[in-house]
Protein backbone atom coordinates (compact mmCIF):
# COMPACT_ATOMS: atom_id res chain seq x y z
CA UNK A 1 0.00 0.00 0.00
CA UNK A 2 1.41 3.40 -1.00
CA UNK A 3 1.19 5.98 1.77
CA UNK A 4 1.21 9.78 1.80
CA UNK A 5 4.37 11.59 2.89
CA UNK A 6 4.52 15.33 3.59
CA UNK A 7 5.42 17.70 6.41
CA UNK A 8 3.26 20.14 8.36
CA UNK A 9 2.10 20.60 11.96
CA UNK A 10 -0.04 17.45 11.65
CA UNK A 11 2.66 15.17 10.19
CA UNK A 12 2.75 12.96 13.28
CA UNK A 13 -0.98 12.37 12.90
CA UNK A 14 -0.51 11.06 9.35
CA UNK A 15 2.14 8.63 10.58
CA UNK A 16 -0.15 7.40 13.37
CA UNK A 17 -3.09 6.95 10.98
CA UNK A 18 -0.89 4.85 8.71
CA UNK A 19 0.21 2.77 11.70
CA UNK A 20 -3.43 2.02 12.54
CA UNK A 21 -3.96 0.72 9.00
CA UNK A 22 -0.94 -1.53 9.33
CA UNK A 23 -2.28 -3.17 12.52
CA UNK A 24 -4.31 -5.60 10.37
CA UNK A 25 -7.53 -5.13 12.34
CA UNK A 26 -11.04 -5.40 10.93
CA UNK A 27 -12.39 -2.37 9.05
CA UNK A 28 -14.85 -1.31 11.78
CA UNK A 29 -12.09 -1.30 14.38
CA UNK A 30 -9.70 0.55 12.05
CA UNK A 31 -12.18 3.35 11.32
CA UNK A 32 -13.19 3.62 14.99
CA UNK A 33 -9.54 3.95 16.02
CA UNK A 34 -8.95 6.60 13.34
CA UNK A 35 -11.84 8.87 14.39
CA UNK A 36 -10.72 8.61 18.04
CA UNK A 37 -7.11 9.41 17.14
CA UNK A 38 -8.03 12.34 14.87
CA UNK A 39 -10.62 13.77 17.24
CA UNK A 40 -8.12 13.94 20.08
CA UNK A 41 -5.35 15.28 17.84
CA UNK A 42 -7.41 18.13 16.36
CA UNK A 43 -8.99 18.82 19.78
CA UNK A 44 -12.42 19.06 18.18
CA UNK A 45 -15.88 18.45 19.57
CA UNK A 46 -16.63 15.74 17.03
CA UNK A 47 -14.67 13.81 14.37
CA UNK A 48 -16.70 11.57 12.08
CA UNK A 49 -16.62 9.21 9.10
CA UNK A 50 -19.68 8.23 7.08
CA UNK A 51 -19.60 5.43 4.50
CA UNK A 52 -22.65 5.63 2.24
CA UNK A 53 -23.89 5.56 -1.35
CA UNK A 54 -23.95 8.94 -3.11
CA UNK A 55 -27.60 8.48 -4.17
CA UNK A 56 -28.98 7.67 -0.73
CA UNK A 57 -31.79 9.94 0.54
CA UNK A 58 -30.32 10.28 4.02
CA UNK A 59 -27.24 9.01 5.78
CA UNK A 60 -25.67 8.73 9.21
CA UNK A 61 -22.09 8.75 10.44
CA UNK A 62 -21.19 5.23 11.53
CA UNK A 63 -17.86 6.19 13.10
CA UNK A 64 -17.93 9.03 15.61
CA UNK A 65 -15.54 10.55 18.14
CA UNK A 66 -17.02 13.04 20.61
CA UNK A 67 -15.22 14.77 23.45
CA UNK A 68 -16.72 14.58 26.93
CA UNK A 69 -18.60 17.89 26.66
CA UNK A 70 -20.16 16.89 23.32
CA UNK A 71 -21.15 13.44 24.58
CA UNK A 72 -23.35 15.13 27.19
CA UNK A 73 -25.47 16.60 24.36
CA UNK A 74 -26.53 13.02 23.50
CA UNK A 75 -27.05 13.77 19.80
CA UNK A 76 -25.77 10.50 18.32
CA UNK A 77 -26.55 9.10 15.78
CA UNK A 78 -26.87 12.07 13.42
CA UNK A 79 -29.10 11.71 10.36
CA UNK A 80 -28.27 14.05 7.47
CA UNK A 81 -30.03 14.65 4.11
CA UNK A 82 -28.65 13.30 0.85
CA UNK A 83 -27.73 15.25 -2.26
CA UNK A 84 -30.37 17.62 -3.54
CA UNK A 85 -31.04 18.76 0.02
CA UNK A 86 -27.46 19.09 1.20
CA UNK A 87 -25.28 21.83 -0.33
CA UNK A 88 -22.24 20.58 1.57
CA UNK A 89 -22.57 17.05 0.21
CA UNK A 90 -22.99 18.39 -3.33
CA UNK A 91 -19.65 20.21 -2.99
CA UNK A 92 -17.99 16.97 -1.90
CA UNK A 93 -19.51 15.05 -4.80
CA UNK A 94 -17.98 17.74 -7.04
CA UNK A 95 -14.56 16.88 -5.54
CA UNK A 96 -14.40 20.06 -3.46
CA UNK A 97 -13.80 20.74 0.23
CA UNK A 98 -16.89 21.61 2.25
CA UNK A 99 -16.18 23.88 5.20
CA UNK A 100 -17.99 26.54 7.16
CA UNK A 101 -16.10 28.44 9.86
CA UNK A 102 -19.25 29.90 11.42
CA UNK A 103 -22.58 28.22 10.73
CA UNK A 104 -24.44 31.08 12.44
CA UNK A 105 -23.37 33.45 9.66
CA UNK A 106 -23.58 31.23 6.58
CA UNK A 107 -25.52 32.14 3.46
CA UNK A 108 -24.22 29.26 1.33
CA UNK A 109 -25.54 26.38 3.44
CA UNK A 110 -28.98 27.72 4.37
CA UNK A 111 -30.70 24.37 3.78
CA UNK A 112 -28.42 22.84 6.44
CA UNK A 113 -29.18 25.38 9.17
CA UNK A 114 -31.88 23.15 10.78
CA UNK A 115 -29.28 20.37 11.04
CA UNK A 116 -26.61 22.74 12.34
CA UNK A 117 -29.03 23.73 15.10
CA UNK A 118 -30.25 20.20 15.80
CA UNK A 119 -26.75 18.76 16.20
CA UNK A 120 -25.11 21.85 17.72
CA UNK A 121 -22.73 22.43 14.81
CA UNK A 122 -20.99 25.80 15.10
CA UNK A 123 -18.17 25.06 12.65
CA UNK A 124 -17.59 22.21 10.20
CA UNK A 125 -15.19 20.86 7.60
CA UNK A 126 -15.41 17.76 5.37
CA UNK A 127 -13.80 16.09 2.40
CA UNK A 128 -15.03 13.15 0.33
CA UNK A 129 -13.61 9.62 0.32
CA UNK A 130 -13.09 8.33 -3.24
CA UNK A 131 -11.78 4.99 -4.51
CA UNK A 132 -10.91 4.84 -8.23
CA UNK A 133 -13.29 7.75 -8.88
CA UNK A 134 -16.07 5.94 -7.00
CA UNK A 135 -17.68 7.69 -4.05
CA UNK A 136 -17.36 5.89 -0.70
CA UNK A 137 -18.36 8.54 1.85
CA UNK A 138 -17.04 11.54 3.77
CA UNK A 139 -14.70 12.39 6.63
CA UNK A 140 -14.58 15.56 8.72
CA UNK A 141 -15.15 17.32 12.02
CA UNK A 142 -17.42 19.66 13.95
CA UNK A 143 -17.00 22.26 16.63
CA UNK A 144 -20.15 22.17 18.74
CA UNK A 145 -19.72 25.16 21.06
CA UNK A 146 -17.75 27.81 19.17
CA UNK A 147 -16.72 28.82 15.65
CA UNK A 148 -13.30 27.81 14.30
CA UNK A 149 -11.15 28.95 11.40
CA UNK A 150 -9.85 25.88 9.57
CA UNK A 151 -6.34 26.66 8.30
CA UNK A 152 -4.47 25.29 5.28
CA UNK A 153 -2.72 22.59 7.33
CA UNK A 154 -6.06 21.39 8.73
CA UNK A 155 -7.53 21.15 5.22
CA UNK A 156 -4.48 19.48 3.67
CA UNK A 157 -4.24 16.97 6.50
CA UNK A 158 -7.92 16.02 6.22
CA UNK A 159 -7.52 15.53 2.47
CA UNK A 160 -4.49 13.32 2.95
CA UNK A 161 -6.20 11.19 5.60
CA UNK A 162 -9.02 10.75 3.09
CA UNK A 163 -6.51 9.62 0.42
CA UNK A 164 -5.00 7.10 2.82
CA UNK A 165 -8.47 5.75 3.69
CA UNK A 166 -9.26 5.49 -0.02
CA UNK A 167 -6.27 3.22 -0.55
CA UNK A 168 -7.23 1.14 2.46
CA UNK A 169 -10.91 0.81 1.46
CA UNK A 170 -9.93 -0.09 -2.10
CA UNK A 171 -7.79 -2.92 -0.73
CA UNK A 172 -10.58 -3.97 1.64
CA UNK A 173 -13.07 -4.03 -1.25
CA UNK A 174 -10.72 -6.28 -3.23
CA UNK A 175 -10.61 -8.70 -0.30
CA UNK A 176 -14.40 -8.60 -0.21
CA UNK A 177 -14.65 -9.67 -3.86
CA UNK A 178 -12.25 -12.57 -3.27
CA UNK A 179 -14.18 -13.77 -0.21
CA UNK A 180 -17.63 -13.52 -1.81
CA UNK A 181 -17.99 -17.28 -2.28
CA UNK A 182 -16.87 -17.93 1.28
CA UNK A 183 -19.49 -15.43 2.44
CA UNK A 184 -22.20 -17.33 0.56
CA UNK A 185 -21.15 -20.65 2.10
CA UNK A 186 -21.10 -19.12 5.57
CA UNK A 187 -24.60 -17.76 5.17
CA UNK A 188 -25.91 -21.07 3.91
CA UNK A 189 -24.37 -22.88 6.85
CA UNK A 190 -25.68 -20.36 9.35
CA UNK A 191 -29.12 -19.65 8.00
CA UNK A 192 -30.22 -17.08 10.49
CA UNK A 193 -33.81 -18.18 10.76
CA UNK A 194 -32.77 -21.70 11.67
CA UNK A 195 -30.29 -20.45 14.23
CA UNK A 196 -32.84 -18.17 15.83
CA UNK A 197 -35.54 -20.84 15.95
CA UNK A 198 -33.48 -23.19 18.14
CA UNK A 199 -35.07 -24.27 21.41
CA UNK A 200 -32.44 -22.56 23.53
CA UNK A 201 -33.43 -19.03 22.50
CA UNK A 202 -33.77 -16.66 25.42
CA UNK A 203 -37.32 -15.53 26.07
CA UNK A 204 -38.09 -11.85 26.50
CA UNK A 205 -41.03 -10.21 28.22
CA UNK A 206 -43.97 -8.74 26.31
CA UNK A 207 -42.97 -5.29 27.54
CA UNK A 208 -39.41 -5.71 26.26
CA UNK A 209 -40.75 -7.03 22.97
CA UNK A 210 -42.95 -3.95 22.55
CA UNK A 211 -40.02 -1.65 23.36
CA UNK A 212 -37.85 -3.27 20.71
CA UNK A 213 -40.64 -3.24 18.15
CA UNK A 214 -41.29 0.45 18.82
CA UNK A 215 -37.57 1.19 18.42
CA UNK A 216 -37.48 -0.72 15.14
CA UNK A 217 -40.49 1.12 13.72
CA UNK A 218 -39.20 4.55 14.74
CA UNK A 219 -35.60 4.22 13.59
CA UNK A 220 -35.66 2.00 10.50
CA UNK A 221 -36.76 3.67 7.25
CA UNK A 222 -38.97 1.98 4.65
CA UNK A 223 -35.97 1.51 2.33
CA UNK A 224 -33.96 -0.08 5.14
CA UNK A 225 -36.93 -2.29 6.02
CA UNK A 226 -36.86 -3.87 2.57
CA UNK A 227 -33.20 -4.73 3.05
CA UNK A 228 -33.81 -5.95 6.59
CA UNK A 229 -36.40 -8.48 5.41
CA UNK A 230 -33.75 -10.20 3.29
CA UNK A 231 -31.10 -9.97 6.01
CA UNK A 232 -33.42 -11.91 8.33
CA UNK A 233 -33.83 -14.53 5.59
CA UNK A 234 -30.06 -15.00 5.51
CA UNK A 235 -29.33 -13.52 2.08
CA UNK A 236 -25.88 -12.07 1.32
CA UNK A 237 -25.40 -8.40 0.42
CA UNK A 238 -24.83 -9.31 -3.24
CA UNK A 239 -28.06 -11.32 -3.37
CA UNK A 240 -30.06 -8.54 -1.70
CA UNK A 241 -28.65 -6.01 -4.17
CA UNK A 242 -29.85 -8.12 -7.11
CA UNK A 243 -33.30 -8.68 -5.63
CA UNK A 244 -33.84 -4.95 -4.93
CA UNK A 245 -32.03 -3.76 -8.07
CA UNK A 246 -29.62 -1.68 -6.00
CA UNK A 247 -25.84 -1.47 -5.80
CA UNK A 248 -24.05 -3.62 -3.25
CA UNK A 249 -22.63 -0.40 -1.74
CA UNK A 250 -26.19 0.86 -1.10
CA UNK A 251 -27.09 -2.41 0.64
CA UNK A 252 -23.95 -2.18 2.79
CA UNK A 253 -24.85 1.41 3.70
CA UNK A 254 -28.40 0.47 4.72
CA UNK A 255 -27.16 -2.39 6.89
CA UNK A 256 -24.44 -0.30 8.53
CA UNK A 257 -26.97 2.44 9.24
CA UNK A 258 -29.37 -0.03 10.85
CA UNK A 259 -26.62 -1.49 13.04
CA UNK A 260 -25.80 2.00 14.28
CA UNK A 261 -29.41 3.09 14.78
CA UNK A 262 -30.45 -0.03 16.69
CA UNK A 263 -27.08 -0.24 18.48
CA UNK A 264 -26.12 -3.80 17.60
CA UNK A 265 -22.73 -5.05 16.38
CA UNK A 266 -23.48 -7.37 13.46
CA UNK A 267 -26.23 -8.79 11.25
CA UNK A 268 -26.75 -11.80 13.53
CA UNK A 269 -27.57 -9.47 16.44
CA UNK A 270 -29.71 -7.40 14.07
CA UNK A 271 -31.68 -10.48 13.05
CA UNK A 272 -32.07 -11.54 16.67
CA UNK A 273 -33.40 -8.08 17.49
CA UNK A 274 -36.01 -8.39 14.72
CA UNK A 275 -37.03 -11.87 15.83
CA UNK A 276 -37.40 -10.63 19.40
CA UNK A 277 -39.83 -8.03 18.06
CA UNK A 278 -41.77 -10.72 16.26
CA UNK A 279 -41.79 -8.21 13.40
CA UNK A 280 -43.58 -9.13 10.20
CA UNK A 281 -42.44 -7.67 6.85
Amino acid sequence: MKFINYKNKHSDLIVNVQNILLDNNKTNEVLTNIVNLCGRHFKVSRFIIGIFDENINEYIFQYTYENQKTKKLNLHPMTMPGKGNNAGLELLLDNKIYHCNDTKKTNIFKNLIPYFNKYSIFSTIFTGIWCNNNWYGKIGMHECFTSRNWDCDDIKTLQNISKILSLYLELDHSRDIISNQDEKITHLKNNLKNVLSNNNLLKISKNEQNKKKDKLEKLVSSAENKVLAYVVEGYTNSEIAKKLNLSKRTIETHITNMLSKIDVKNRVQLTRFVMDCNAIF
